[in-house]
């Protein structure tokens, strides 16, 4: 079983299957350790520096550099996001750091992949180089890990590594513009699967790592993805009102609309002492000069696999929203004035999702029953595809990443997508939309979740 899995690598295998990979990997490597493996450590040890270096170095010269994660100063064979940063006051249970220590490993490994891949390598010069250097980091973090002043040094990069400073929003969020009458309208949805139902029966139950993260297999996590993915009710010019697949058209990265495509991620979020799952949505429009747009929903779970909220966000990072599934109530009252939490509670079920293709905003999240007048055609079926095939798209006899080293959108006219991750603070909290803490800080969570709660403003 996996976290993620092997296709979708962004998250580890389990511990153990992780750990016996890395031992496994040290014998695979041209280090004779029959005699004295300290002493064949030893002599391997040296070389890691100067080949991290070398590999980095080739990276960005080809501008070949992933943005998935963020990397850590002085410790190059780790790489970190805003969830494993959230951890850095809880390391004091060898577990909680082993399995902490291990996804910076594999956040790092992952991006290496990819830069590999874009890079250019064949399959086994990119392996043997993967290898040497998962080889690297397991002893490299052993060491480090053993000696506290370092491990001291490697938890401060950690965080500061998250705490990045970037440009705040000044964009706010805006209150959704009404559907135009004379607009064309399409509607997409897809198909569910049937694993899902056992899943959400159990889903409680779900064995989780140390970090408190839920595990399951690869179609398991593709089964959940497809259950809570919202209709989409798209308005816009004709051709151009569907979510498209992006491609690389020659060495021009376009939209294209032709097969409808809407990339997942899964995610957690942390309340408390409780760790949520999530769902992120990426939905890609071809405005009318071929420029890139997007939108992005994201739906968190509660404990018990049942929608908590949405919330949603422009790729350009303007215009964050929070859609509550249920009742709850805003965290302070400057929240529940602030115009960021609609008004509607969408309920448990299905979702539709009305949206401006022409200007990549949200309309309205609501509960998916009708189908709005204007549409005269019958729902279309989309393609749910994993969101990190948009980090080697074919291209040319290779692969390059649509987005570049700063995670910004490769559009043609320098457009301001960004990649998860690299968006500015959200008012008014400035807090980032990948903060694991994001719904945390908005509103208050129901006992099973958050069982300390204040006094806040209600909204419906």
């Amino acid at each position: 079983m996996t976290f993620f899995g092997r296709h979708l690598r962004r998250y580890p295998v389990l511990l153990g299957l992780a750990l016996t990979f890395a031992h496994g990997a040290l014998y695979a490597q041209p280090v004779q350790v029959a005699d004295d493996p300290r002493a064949a450590v030893a002599e391997f040890l040296p070389s890691c520096g100067p080949r991290f270096e070398e590999v980095d170095r080739r990276v960005a010269q080809a501008g070949a550099g992933d943005a998935s994660y963020l990397r850590v100063n002085g410790f190059p064979y780790l790489r970190t996001d805003r969830l494993m940063s959230s951890y850095d006051r809880e390391l004091d249970d060898p577990r909680v750091l082993e399995a902490w220590l291990l996804q910076l490993r594999d956040n790092d490994a992952f991006a290496r992949d990819i830069e590999l891949r874009n890079l250019g390598l064949d399959t086994s010069e990119r392996s043997t180089l993967l290898l040497d250097m998962r080889l690297c980091a397991v002893w490299l973090s052993f060491m480090d890990a053993s000696d506290p002043q370092r491990l001291r040094a490697l938890i401060r990069a950690v965080r500061e590594s998250a705490q990045a400073a970037a440009p705040a929003n000044t964009h706010g969020s805006p209150a959704p513009a009404p559907m135009r009458g004379d607009a064309t309208v399409q509607v997409f949805r897809s198909a569910r699967e049937a694993e899902a139902t056992a899943l959400l029966e159990r889903f409680a139950s779900l064995p989780r790592d140390p970090l408190q993260r839920t595990g399951l297999t690869v179609d398991g996590w593709r089964a959940l993805a497809a259950e809570f993915a919202p209709t989409w009710a798209i308005t816009g010019a004709a051709g151009r009102n569907a979510p498209a697949a992006l491609v690389w058209d020659g060495d021009r990265l376009s939209a294209d609309p032709s097969t409808p495509t809407v990339y997942f991620l899964p995610a957690f979020a942390r309340a408390g002492d409780t760790v949520l799952m999530q769902f992120h949505y990426f939905v890609w429009f071809a405005r009318h000069d071929d420029a890139i747009d997007g939108v992005i929903l994201r739906v968190t779970l509660d404990p018990q696999g049942r929608p908590l909220l949405y919330d949603s966000l422009g790729a350009d990072g303007r215009g964050y929203r929070i859609h509550p599934a249920r009742a709850l109530e805003a965290r302070s009252a400057s929240i529940a004035e602030s115009g960021v939490i609609a008004d509607e509670v969408v309920g448990l079920g299905p979702v539709r999702v009305e949206l401006d293709a022409d200007t990549a905003g949200v309309i309205a999240v609501s509960a998916d029953g009708t189908t709005p007048s204007s549409v005269a055609a019958a729902p279309r079926e989309y393609t749910l595809a994993a969101y990190e095939d948009l980090l080697t798209l074919p291209r040319g006899g290779g692969t390059m990443s649509v987005f570049d080293a700063r995670g910004h959108l490769r559009d043609a006219d320098g457009g301001a997508a960004r990649q998860l991750g690299h968006h500015a603070p959200l008012a008014p909290l400035q807090l980032r939309f990948d903060d694991p803490r994001l719904v945390e800080a908005h509103v208050l969570l129901p006992p099973d979740i958050e069982p300390s709660r204040v006094a806040g403003a209600r909204f419906r």
